[in-house]
């Protein structure tokens, strides 16, 4: 009779830490078979695994215990077949859930599968044309688009165009495009999908090293209870699915990407977390990096998770014979030459995005967003971003008071006055541009929340005596850090914006989901260890927590959403306009006179925030000149109106990022002659460029919202004839 072993479903044979570098000790083979012989080949019956029905073997792998002959054992109980069939299983149920999601939230339907922005398609395939610029037709500018560098540019970033490049020029090469870019967006979420599947399932089914085991698994129902629970939270988060039912433009879209490349890190933290590697540690930091490219915001959370990473590593290498095991014995590692390895690839990303930026718009610093066009309600923000904003003056008490009524307090969507005052409870009486159309959070996030941060702080002081990280506490604590780490400086930054948006509180969601996932980890794996009936009650709240979450989608609130602005489905992409600025513009900006030349159409925004007809001008104007040698206004006081709220040497003008300076103020009969310098920036003094006119001082801002200034603009000119 052949002799037989059991082969078990956990990886306990790992258990002690002996190697003080590594943290793991494998146990010598056990007797008699140390010098045991190769298996000689013998062929298996067809649908066996040694001699096992290949159903039997696969529900006996999974419960977690299978009695096989030894002799055939080592030879063929290969688990790679298990493994892809796992991957096909995770993969399948990706696409899946992606697509679902998408059609179920109106962003997709039989027959429509573009966006109705148009705009990641024109940069992609500009990217294949080997430019950043969409145009060079200044006629194909319109709503938020920009014109810097010679070209039209769109200020969403490169990050989801670079992501539809394969997909568009293999789309091109077979003669179907543009390629769709809601199913590259369906083939985003799918890939996050299965990187979330594989992180908390995997863990599970995933039976690799588990035939060496030396104690059988225990794999209970809590544990499922666990792993559904946090993938539940991470991809069917009430307020992602309330942003993708309201509206998909461009503006929607970017958060939805912002949304799953953050819990694409959090993956990845907890991953490395797991089977801490250097290779996995440069990745991660490569990815961490590259998240600007979508989202300037998502470059605090590639800071996070840096941080993270490096902690997980450094706690990973440690040698506690020689380092002790305080937290300032850590700080030992930070010359570790991997770890700097590591902080290089995150800051390369950086770099890179550093360098198109001032490629696009002339500064590494600038997104596009202190050069996009607007006019109309929305001139007031044209003015926040070039010429300053009365928010930024708040008190820290009063700004974070209205940061959390924006987050977690009840809003009114009874209309979209973007400058309405009691739209949520806290909000600050200061004037700011604020747009809250759909629910995102209420007060129940904030407690789970606090209750989660509370209890990682708790955590964090508990660990600093060991630094040990091989427990699920240390899991839980990662990742609930990894959230502070995100949000702090998220909250730094929308205290002082001048800006506020239902859809911008989604930069926060990836964080949150983190506080919710850290908590729910931690709630679920102290019930399996501490109490009786633990199966039990993780059902209980895993019915709980899908209770909650249903009622966070079926009560949430949205506005009739605003009209989508103008768009242009097709771009004249004319070459470089330099040679012929004329047909463009006229000599001068005068009353009564035209906006373009008599040959050609006008420059959209052209003169937005001037009337042409009487010359009376809003908080600001916008317009577009050619080669200007300095720029001339030759005002009139607009009758009934008082002209010190805005004296005139309180009127500002840009060349598109630069301030020009006001040289002279000259005043005949009623007419005032108010003259700025050129631009001293090479890159404004040729070619077509915008201007932006500031005709009312700060703190009057609130006053003239609506109101046009106290000033009328007879005439603008730029250079000598």
């Amino acid at each position: 009779m052949l002799q037989e072993r059991v082969i078990t479903t956990t990886a306990s044979r790992h258990r002690e830490s002996g190697d003080a570098s590594r943290g793991q000790r494998f146990q010598d083979p056990p007797p008699g078979r140390r010098n045991r012989a190769p298996v000689p080949h013998r062929p298996q019956p067809k649908g066996k695994i040694a001699g096992i029905p290949r159903w039997v073997y696969s529900v006996g792998l999974l419960r977690g215990k299978i009695i096989v002959p030894v002799a055939t054992a080592d030879r063929y109980l290969s688990l790679m077949p298990f493994r892809a069939r796992l991957k096909l299983l995770f993969g399948c149920g990706a696409i899946l859930y992606a697509f679902l999601l998408l059609a179920v939230c109106g962003v997709i339907s039989w027959g429509s599968w573009q966006s109705g922005s148009p705009w990641f398609r024109f940069q992609t395939a500009a990217l294949l044309r080997g430019s950043f610029a969409l145009s060079h037709n200044p006629l194909d500018l319109t709503h938020d688009l920009c014109w810097s560098e010679g070209g039209v540019h769109q200020v969403w970033g490169l990050g989801i165009p670079l992501w539809q490049l394969p997909f568009a020029a293999v789309a091109k090469l077979l003669g179907l495009s543009p390629f769709p870019d809601r199913i590259a967006l369906g083939l985003f979420i799918a890939l996050v999908a299965y990187v979330v599947l594989r992180t908390w399932f995997g863990s599970l089914l995933d039976h690799e090293t588990e035939l060496t085991a030396s104690a059988p698994p225990r794999t209970n129902p809590s544990q499922w209870f666990n792993a559904l629970g946090l993938v539940i939270l991470s991809l069917f988060f009430p307020p992602l699915i309330n942003l993708m039912r309201y509206r998909m433009l461009v503006y929607e879209e970017v958060m939805v990407y912002v949304y799953f490349w953050g819990i694409l890190l959090l993956c990845g933290a907890i991953e490395l977390a797991r089977k801490p590697q250097w290779r996995r540690f440069w990745l991660l930091c490569s990815l961490a990096g590259l998240g600007g490219f979508i989202r300037p915001t998502l470059v605090f959370y590639g800071f996070a998770t840096v941080a993270v990473a490096g902690l997980v590593m450094a706690c990973h290498e440690r040698q506690p014979s020689r380092c002790g095991t305080k937290p300032v014995h850590l700080l030992k590692s930070i010359g570790n030459r991997h770890l700097l390895f590591g902080l290089l690839f995150f800051l390369s990303g950086g770099g890179l995005l550093f360098i198109t930026n001032y490629l696009r718009f002339g500064s590494g610093w600038e997104f596009g967003h202190r050069l996009n066009l607007q006019g109309g309600s929305l001139l007031p923000s044209v003015y926040f971003t070039r010429f300053g904003y009365p928010f930024s003056q708040v008190p820290l008490t009063e700004s974070l008071r209205e940061l959390f009524g924006s987050l977690f307090q009840e809003k009114n969507f009874s209309d979209l006055y973007w400058y309405a005052p009691n739209i949520f409870p806290g909000q600050d009486s200061i004037i700011r541009w604020r747009e809250f159309s759909f629910t995102t959070y209420d007060i129940s996030y904030a407690f789970l929340i606090g209750l989660s941060w509370a209890i990682g702080a708790r955590m964090v002081w508990k660990w600093s005596c060991s630094l040990n990280m091989g427990s699920p506490r240390a899991l839980s604590m990662l990742i609930i850090l990894w959230s502070a780490l995100v949000v702090l400086p998220l909250v730094v930054f929308y205290m002082k914006v001048p800006l506020l948006a239902s859809r911008y509180m989604l930069d926060f969601g990836p964080a949150f989901v983190a506080a919710l996932v850290g908590l729910w980890y931690r709630a679920v794996e102290e019930l399996r260890q501490r109490m009786w009936h633990s199966n039990q009650i993780a059902g209980l709240l895993f019915i709980a927590l899908i209770l909650w979450l249903g009622s966070e989608v079926a009560l949430a609130k949205r506005a009739d959403p605003s009209p989508a602005p103008l768009i242009k489905e097709t771009l004249a992409d004319q070459a470089s306009p330099s040679s012929g600025l004329d047909k463009y513009l006229p000599e001068e900006y005068r009353v009564g006179g035209s906006l373009s030349s008599p040959s050609n159409g006008s420059i959209q925004y052209n003169g937005a925030g001037w009337d042409s007809t009487s010359g009376s001008t809003r908080l600001c104007a916008i317009f577009f000149v050619d080669n200007p040698e300095f720029l001339e206004l030759e005002l009139t006081a607009y009758p009934g109106r008082d002209t010190t709220e805005a004296p005139l040497t309180a009127i500002r003008a840009k060349a598109g990022l630069e301030t020009l300076e006001q040289t002279s103020i000259t005043h005949t009969n009623e007419t005032w002659i108010v003259r700025f310098a050129g631009p001293r920036q090479r890159r404004y003094q040729r070619g077509l460029q915008p201007v932006f006119l500031a005709m009312i001082p700060t703190q009057e801002l609130a006053r003239y919202i609506t109101l046009s200034s106290p000033w009328i603009l007879k005439r603008l000119t730029w250079r000598t004839e």
